[in-house]
């Protein structure tokens, strides 16, 4: 009995010292994904984003955090490769497009708190996030084929014989190469680093800036800014 009411006690003075808050905001990231042998994995991509989530700070500044994102991913592709034709003339074509598609992350945190100053402090967090994706569309694509009289390798200054430009829109293209978001769609769970700078403006309102790094199969850099607003505060 007295192991419980001394509990309770410590739970009702942690308790008045701890921080619930609330934020939401905007965000932008450059993403790449590995795979040396494919070209359209190992550029960088963007994304943008806006996250809601919240997070509760105990009187010994430990953080535990949960976030959810919606993301639309602006994703590019071009390639280019030279072959001998059926005419034996030299064929080189060379395949662009943009699209993009959206996701959605939900992740769980820890972390903690440095006091810098009475109104300034910095969270460092970690955690692991869920992900999925839902379909999206190429918002424009082009295919450039240039024939050559020459043979392949030996073209370098010639003119093209004939040169043929073909244009697509739409999410119906499965000609043009969409690997980057066919491999995003096989990634669900990862690691999620992060570190945040609160200034408060006063008692409730802390404007948000943050930098972090998801190990996606590849790299993925956050930038972020948003809102926190603290339900309860330390008096």
């Amino acid at each position: 009995m007295r192991f419980i009411l001394v509990l309770s006690i410590c739970f009702c003075q942690l308790n008045s010292i701890a921080q619930l808050n609330v934020k939401a905001g905007l965000g932008h990231s450059f993403i790449k994904l590995m795979d040396r042998n494919n070209d359209n994995l190992i550029h960088w991509n963007h994304t943008n984003r806006w996250f809601i989530g919240g997070d509760y700070i105990f009187g010994n500044n430990i953080i535990l955090g949960v976030e959810f994102s919606d993301i639309t991913v602006n994703h590019r592709f071009e390639r280019q490769n030279t072959k001998t034709h059926i005419n034996g003339n030299c064929l080189e074509t060379k395949t662009s497009f943009n699209g993009r598609f959206n996701a959605s992350m939900l992740s769980f945190n820890i972390g903690y708190q440095w006091k810098v100053t009475d109104k300034f402090s910095v969270n460092t967090v970690a955690g692991i996030a869920a992900n999925t994706t839902r379909p999206g569309k190429i918002e424009h694509g082009m295919l450039i084929e240039r024939f050559y009289s020459e043979t392949c390798g030996n073209h370098s200054d010639s003119q093209p014989i004939e040169v043929i430009e073909s244009f697509y829109s739409g999410p119906d293209n499965y000609y043009l190469d969409r690997s980057f978001e066919e491999k995003m769609n096989h990634i669900f769970i990862f690691p999620i680093v992060s570190v945040e700078f609160l200034y408060s403006l006063n008692k409730n309102l802390k404007p948000l800036l943050s930098l972090g790094y998801t190990l996606l199969v590849g790299h993925d850099l956050r930038f972020g800014a948003g809102i926190v607003y603290t339900l309860n505060y330390d008096k």
